[in-house]
């Protein structure tokens, strides 16, 4: 479910080695603690005005983030919903600092809402809500308030919130990303940019007129940005059809118009040079001489692939820019663009993490690919801090589907993609395999030297992958097909590995769980269900073996030969099994959090302190450190991985 980001090029990690030190996590005592590397679709970017390094992010499906250490590191501010809200702005009030305004757009809710806070995100009210949801949100220095919907629906407010006036239908009935800004220096004057054109307020969003002549005579149409200087009445630049423009009479004519390669989203003007004007898109473009002529800036992450969907610059340090990179978090360039750097992003849980993109290995160690790039992230301590291995060899970049270490031998790593490659020495360097039959998306080692590779069909080594055999062949006969879909070695269980499967004979499709106690040699059916329900997994710990099917939940204390029912208390969408202690269970769910039992399943209890405070309380998946007893993983809808210690 993550938001997908596949175009980090190598050049950015000389960027991320000089930048993984920011402040160590600490596993949360009974409390869940984001860890990994952070990031996630932002939309939007504001600074506060007086504060250097401070500034807020509105982060698409996870909410207000606020970082005050110029993007180093940072710590939600946003609403705890239950929804699937998708967070489309957020801006620093013209005369305070800590009051702040925020949109969305509506998710698994009818409709979408515009909140305020006062305190710098800490608390948060709602002032309006609507079916559309909002796209846009500006706030006058007089205390007017307009939002504008996704279909150029633009509302007044002038008590604070309290009440609320259509005061202008700018749209033609299609998707719209609509822009509103007030003129810093004439607070009575507005303006909404939309994919029809540019209209104008005199009398603060009272009564509207389109407006707009471009230097050749035609009409304004496809504006996407607009920004201010703030030096004289009536200036703003404004972004119309992928072209840059000014204007200094209140946006009746415009100059300039230089043409941009790419789409654009956003807009920062110098605040101590109004002729010197940035843009954001497909690249990063600046302007010296307002509109005229533009260059592109170098920036760590030049794929043409990757969007920058938002900047801004601090009145406090002019030459810090922020920009917000799709999947990636916020780069910082501190002397006007020259150079970037782009931190861990420590705290900004907003990446929807793929199940199969995080690892915890048996040895300790955890591994991550953030940024389905090639990059692997692995960390020694538990997530305090991560360091990127050599990125998997390939143009461009595999996809990485599965990672293991090899059993007794951490140094040793296995990356299922196309081809399987190998490493020898910790991820420092990487060589494909052997060739395969069929190309593998899952790699497991339930002994020493011994590997299983499957895809369509398994194949299996017991010479640390200098050999293979095919122990499930994709095809087996004509009209029938094998393909592994999981595997899974349980801790503390010398030679298990188990194993889902989706079996095709004669038009009809079964998934099964197979077991194996010797290493893969042989195996045996679990369970078996129809393919139409997907949720069967197997789990297991020191001899112990659970197996989910649907929504139930059976063990067994003699290698699947018996089974006794676990009561659960309802639906569930995973659960995981503590690496020390069978009798401690995790179940994800959706909509409850993450419900623990240390009794076998008997009794079960909520364990989401610093999930509820969030909203996250749909989660994916759960998974116990095969390492450190009751240190187990979360991964919310909402993005991120959360980690938390249970001590009772």
């Amino acid at each position: 479910m993550r938001i997908p980001s596949r175009s980090l090029p190598w050049g950015l990690v000389a960027f991320l080695l000089t930048s993984l030190l920011a402040a160590p996590a600490r596993a949360g005592q009974n409390l869940w603690t984001p860890v990994g590397i952070g990031g996630g679709l932002v939309l939007s970017l504001a600074v506060d005005p007086h504060v250097p390094g401070v500034l807020y992010a509105a982060a698409y499906t996870g909410g207000i983030y606020r970082s005050g250490d110029a993007a180093h590191t940072w710590q939600w501010r946003g609403v705890a919903t239950s929804s699937f809200d998708f967070w489309t702005g957020v801006i620093v009030a013209p005369n305070d600092s800590q009051r702040l305004y925020a949109t969305t757009e509506p998710g698994s809710q009818a409709s979408g809402r515009v909140y305020t806070s006062g305190d710098g995100g800490a608390t948060w009210q709602e002032l309006f809500h609507h079916p559309a949801g909002f796209n846009a949100v500006a706030a006058s220095p007089n205390g007017t308030l307009l939002v504008a919907d996704k279909a150029a629906q633009v509302y007044r407010s002038v008590d604070g919130g309290l009440t609320w006036t259509l005061a202008l239908d700018a749209g033609d009935g299609l998707y719209q990303n609509p822009r509103l800004a007030f003129d810093p220096l004439s607070p009575e004057t507005a303006y909404v940019g939309v994919s029809g054109g540019l209209w104008r307020s005199t009398d603060g969003g009272a009564t509207w007129g389109k407006i707009g002549t471009l230097p050749g005579g035609e009409p304004v149409e496809r504006v996407s940005a607009l920004a201010f200087p703030g030096t004289q009445p009536g200036f703003l630049y404004a972004l119309i059809g992928s072209r840059l423009f000014r204007s200094e009479d209140g946006g009746l004519t415009w100059s300039g118009g230089v043409p941009l390669l790419g789409g654009f989203q956003d807009l920062a003007v110098d605040p101590a040079d109004p002729q010197t004007v940035y843009v954001t898109g497909l690249a990063v473009y600046v302007s010296h001489d307002g509109g005229e002529t533009a260059t592109e800036i170098v920036t760590p992450d030049t794929s043409p692939h990757t969007g920058r969907l938002a900047i801004a610059i601090s009145p406090a340090t002019p030459d810090t820019l922020y920009v917000a990179v799709t999947g990636l978090g916020v780069m910082v360039s501190t002397d006007a663009g020259g150079h970037w750097t782009l931190d861990e992003q420590r705290g900004l849980s907003a990446n929807q993490i793929g199940l199969g993109d995080f690892t915890a290995a048996p040895s300790g160690r955890l591994y991550q690919e953030p940024y389905d790039n090639g990059i692997i992230y692995r960390s020694l301590n538990h997530g305090a801090s991560w360091t990127p291995l050599t990125r998997l060899p390939g143009s461009p970049a595999p996809v990485l589907f599965d990672l293991t270490e090899e059993a007794g031998s951490p140094g040793r790593l296995w990356a299922a993609s196309n081809p399987l490659l190998h490493s020898t020495d910790g991820g420092t360097s990487w060589s494909p395999a052997p060739p395969l039959r069929t190309p593998s998306g899952h790699v497991a080692s339930p002994a020493p030297h011994v590997v299983l590779a499957a895809g369509c069909g398994l194949q299996r080594s017991t010479d640390s992958g200098r050999t293979w055999t095919e122990r499930f062949k994709c095809f087996p006969e004509k009209g029938e097909v094998d393909l592994f879909l999981q595997l899974a070695v349980p801790f503390g269980w010398p030679g298990a590995v188990w194993a889902q499967v989706e079996s095709r004979r004669s038009g009809k499709s079964v998934r099964k769980l197979l077991f194996s106690l010797d290493a893969g040699r042989t195996w045996r059916t679990l369970a078996q269900s129809a393919a139409v329900a997907p949720r069967l997994r197997a789990d297991g710990s020191h001899g112990i073996l659970y197996v989910q099917r649907n929504n139930s939940l059976r063990r067994s204390e003699d290698a699947g030969v018996t089974w006794t029912p676990v009561a659960v208390p309802g639906p569930f969408l995973s659960f995981a099994v503590d690496a020390a202690d069978p009798d401690i269970l995790y179940l994800a769910t959706q909509g409850r959090g993450v419900l623990r039992s240390t009794d076998g399943g008997h009794t079960w209890s909520e364990a989401n302190a610093g999930l509820d405070s969030l909203g996250r309380l749909w989660i994916l998946d759960v998974r116990a450190d095969p390492k450190v007893p009751s240190m187990v993983y979360a991964f919310p809808a909402k993005g991120g991985i959360f980690q938390a210690r249970f001590t009772d």
